[in-house]
C-alpha cells in the first residue's frame, strides 16, 4: 500500500467512525441549516456552477446530492425562518485549557457564571477530554469578542490561577464549520 493510499484510507475510517462528517446529504443540509427544498434547489444550482471544475466539494451520485463540509456555509440563509445550532449569529469563539484536572461539574459551573455575566447573549458549549484525560470546554456566542473577552477571563481567573489555565478568545469566521468542530 503506499503512502497515498494510506492517508485515503485514514481518512475515510475518520468521517465514517468519528462524529465529524465529510459529506451531507441534500435533507442533511436542510436540516442543519434549516431552509426549505426550494432554497435548496436554488442554493444548489448556482453551486453547481460556481463549483463545477471541483467534483470534491459538490457532487451527484444515485439522484442524491452530496455537499462537502465546507460548504455548509454557503447554504445558510440571510433571513432565517428556523433558527438551528448551525446558522445561529454565532460572533465569538471561546476555549479554555486547564494544567490540572478539573472535572466536568467544575467546567460547567464556570460556563454557568459566564452565562449568568452576560443575561442578553446565547451560548452554546462543550466540554471535551484531552487523551491525558483533562477536560477542557469551547463556547461559542453570539455576542461581539470585545465584550467577552476580558470579563470571561477575569471569571475563570477567580477561580483557577492565571498561570494555570489557556484561554482563547477569538472571531466565529464560518459559523457552521465552527459547530461542525464542536460536534467532533
Amino acid at each position: 500500500m503506499t503512502e497515498k493510499e494510506n492517508y485515503e484510507r485514514q481518512l475515510q475510517y475518520f468521517y465514517e467512525h468519528l462524529k465529524n462528517k465529510k459529506y451531507y446529504t441534500s435533507t442533511e443540509v436542510m436540516q442543519k441549516v434549516g431552509i426549505c427544498l426550494r432554497t435548496f434547489r436554488y442554493r444548489i444550482s448556482k453551486l453547481k456552477v460556481k463549483y463545477a471544475n471541483v467534483p470534491s466539494l459538490l457532487f451527484k451520485e444515485d439522484n442524491k446530492w452530496y455537499i462537502h463540509r465546507q460548504l455548509l456555509e454557503e447554504f445558510i440563509p440571510k433571513k432565517r425562518r428556523t433558527k438551528t445550532i448551525f446558522n445561529k449569529d454565532w460572533n465569538t469563539l471561546i476555549t479554555w485549557n486547564t494544567l490540572s484536572e478539573y472535572d466536568i461539574q467544575y467546567h460547567e459551573q464556570l460556563v454557568k457564571e459566564i452565562k449568568e455575566a452576560f443575561p442578553r447573549g446565547n451560548f452554546d458549549f462543550v466540554i471535551e477530554q484531552t487523551k491525558g484525560g483533562i477536560n477542557h470546554t469551547h463556547l461559542v456566542s453570539d455576542l461581539p469578542l470585545e465584550e467577552l473577552e476580558q470579563l470571561v477571563d477575569s471569571i475563570i481567573n477567580n477561580y483557577i490561577p492565571k498561570s494555570e489555565y489557556r484561554l482563547q478568545v477569538e472571531k466565529v469566521i464560518a459559523r457552521s464549520l465552527t459547530r461542525n468542530y464542536m460536534n467532533k
